[in-house]
């Protein structure tokens, strides 16, 4: 009998020592989400931003707007990366545009596009802090990708 600190194995099926063998839960276990469903499933991310209850139904309408811009960047076939940059750019703004409404609570009654146009000029999106100049153009593109996106479609008011 072997000591009790060699591990043996159970099955007596051939082992291949260059891939690791797969276990049953690993093989039962639910298909993977593809990109599209992982890149377009942000419906987390008012709780990332620290919402408040009150402020729940216009971070809703805020994510409702990012979703159809999203699905407009996948329809334009771009490379993953650069998606995926662009989604993170639209949460750091949905958090900076909703502590602002936070602050200033008559905007949540107000329609979301041209609330996110006062963010959101011809120039990019709000400063981030601390200044970070490549970090800000970056940011700065996705929110003129974004406002182009609003002022060309006119989507659902949100």
């Amino acid at each position: 009998q072997l000591p009790p600190t060699t591990l043996q194995r159970i099955d007596h099926r051939p082992h291949n020592m260059n891939r690791p063998a797969k276990s049953r839960q690993f093989m039962e276990a639910e298909p993977s989400p593809t990109f599209e469903e992982e890149y377009l499933d942000i419906d987390h991310w008012p709780y990332r931003w620290g919402v408040e209850a009150r402020t729940l139904p216009t971070a809703q309408r805020i994510l409702n707007l990012f979703k159809a811009f999203l699905c407009d960047l996948l329809s334009k076939r771009l490379a993953r990366k650069t998606l995926l940059t662009h989604r993170e750019h639209l949460c750091i703004l949905g958090e900076t545009i909703v502590q602002r409404i936070n602050q200033k609570p008559a905007l949540r009654r107000k329609n979301m596009v041209p609330v996110m146009m006062v963010f959101i000029d011809e120039d990019g999106g709000p400063l981030l802090y601390p200044s970070q100049s490549t970090a800000q153009r970056s940011l700065d593109a996705t929110c003129l990708k974004l406002r182009g996106f609003l002022l060309d479609t006119k989507p659902a008011s949100g």
